[in-house]
């Protein structure tokens, strides 16, 4: 996988430029999970950007397999929503699911 460091960062850890689609849920009808499409900006140990129209509120909790990872698997992560802007949103991720 080919992928380059954003430089210039304040972060604890480092975020990868990474231009892959993901499919991501949230609980938002009567606790059913909606399935929406983004896709990953950037990536690093602790989170996520990810690119999308859909409207995403600060606080919620997402969903998602990260793909194409140079494992022998996609990984799944959740994490909350801590930044929102006009192109998408930062998610920080909680736990591994397993």
């Amino acid at each position: 996988m080919n992928v380059k460091k954003i430089l210039n960062e304040r972060r604890r850890y480092p975020r990868y430029e990474y231009d892959k689609p993901v499919l991501f849920t949230m609980q938002r009808n009567q606790n059913k999970d909606i399935f929406y499409e983004g896709k990953i900006s950037n990536i690093g140990f602790n989170g996520v950007f990810i690119l999308t129209a859909n409207s995403i509120n600060v606080g919620e909790k997402i969903k998602l397999i990260v793909p194409y990872v140079p494992t022998s698997r996609p990984l799944p992560r959740i994490g909350e929503v801590i930044r929102v802007t006009k192109d998408g949103f930062a998610l920080e991720f909680r736990r591994v699911e397993t």
